[in-house]
């Protein structure tokens, strides 16, 4: 199921009669000439809120909380590749960086073995 708009979560699924629910990210390919830095798709793993204050819209970047969703499909479109990671297996605060080979390791029954 597809969700509505304003919400920490794009999709929502059922597992074992709990609702599961799934945040998507996309990204493009960096490729970063810069020593000691990881090449890769660069994945942001915070959400972008808006609040509106007289008449004026301000952005701000927020982490998810384990409320917000269960898990994250991280979509390269250019490999037809999601990767897919329960929340606990995120192991950075603000971007997560796949390698083309790492989208095959990270199956949806991984991730939901961490439900």
């Amino acid at each position: 199921m597809i969700v509505p708009n304003r919400r920490p979560y794009d999709v929502a699924m059922e597992h074992d009669g709990r609702l599961i629910k799934i945040q998507v990210k996309s990204s493009t390919y960096k490729n970063h000439n810069k020593k000691n830095y990881n090449s890769g798709y660069t994945f942001s793993i915070n959400r972008r809120s808006r609040i509106t204050k007289n008449n004026k819209v301000f952005h701000y970047y927020e982490h998810y909380n384990d409320f917000d969703c269960d898990i994250f499909a991280f979509v390269q479109p250019r490999l037809y590749k999601i990767a897919f990671f329960h929340t606990n297996q995120i192991d950075v605060k603000y971007r997560k960086i796949l390698h083309p080979h790492q989208f095959e390791e990270y199956s949806i029954q991984k991730a939901l073995e961490h439900m």
